[in-house]
């Protein structure tokens, strides 16, 4: 009796083998994280975007301006489908998916235009700007 009391009190819990849970995060402070986290990848990767899209390159005096902003999508567009396809494979339970393919067809339509119409704006505007008028 003694022995469980003791085991209980350091946090052994009479479960033995079974490690305690560890506590999740507040629901108070999930969203405020996540938005946090969100708006930190976005900027930083605006801030590449914009070092790609604006940079010169080539050597000498001959440098040229990026002008492969549909190869820039198109590379984008592939790692989020690997990235994402990691994902559900591995955290995703199974379900059924009910949603209609034209769904899928729209936004992924309405995706690539605007990634296209981003970097090609970003040739012509800085990052803030495109940000703060789109």
């Amino acid at each position: 009796m003694a022995a469980a009391a003791t085991a209980a009190a350091a946090g052994g819990g009479g479960g033995g083998a079974h490690p305690q849970p560890q506590p999740q995060l507040p629901a108070r402070l999930r969203l405020p994280l996540c938005f946090l986290g969100v708006f930190v990848c976005y900027f930083y990767y605006g801030i590449l975007q914009e070092k790609i899209t604006r940079g010169r390159y080539g050597e000498g005096p001959d440098k040229e301006k990026f002008t492969f902003a549909l190869t820039l999508v198109f590379i984008q567009c592939v790692i989020n489908a690997m990235f994402a396809k990691i994902l559900i494979r591995f955290f995703d339970t199974a379900r059924v998916d009910r949603t209609q393919n034209w769904f899928y067809a729209a936004c992924s339509v309405s995706y690539l235009g605007a990634m296209v119409s981003s970097n090609s704006a970003l040739q012509l505007v800085n990052y803030p700007t495109q940000t703060v008028n789109s």
